[in-house]
């Protein structure tokens, strides 16, 4: 019986011993783990400003050349009318041409 006694208390500090070394590899590579991670979120998180800078300069960028993109489009209308405007003085000018009497 003592026996028998002696070989389960063996058994259930063995277990113990057992859960506690590795509860502490757990912890350790947790720790590790932890640490990985929160290397890999500082990186992402420089990343992330260098993105938003970028993208900042290629807004700004789209900005100013949406702005010259009106302003060429308005001088395309101005010239269209003006060229309108020509080629009705020069039409006018034809017929009136044709309508004056030869001399």
């Amino acid at each position: 019986m003592n026996s028998i006694f002696l070989i389960l208390l063996g058994v259930a500090l063995g277990v113990v011993i057992g859960w506690l070394v590795a509860a502490g590899r757990t912890r350790t590579e947790m720790v590790k783990s932890q640490v990985d991670a929160e290397g890999r979120v500082k990186v992402a998180e420089g990343t992330l400003q260098e993105v938003r800078a970028r993208l900042g300069t290629i807004q700004a960028n789209l900005d100013g050349r949406e702005r010259e993109l009106g302003g060429l489009q308005q001088k395309l209308r101005e010239e269209s009318e003006h060229k309108v405007k020509a080629q009705t003085e020069l039409e006018n000018a034809r017929v009136a041409a044709r309508l004056q009497p030869i001399a």
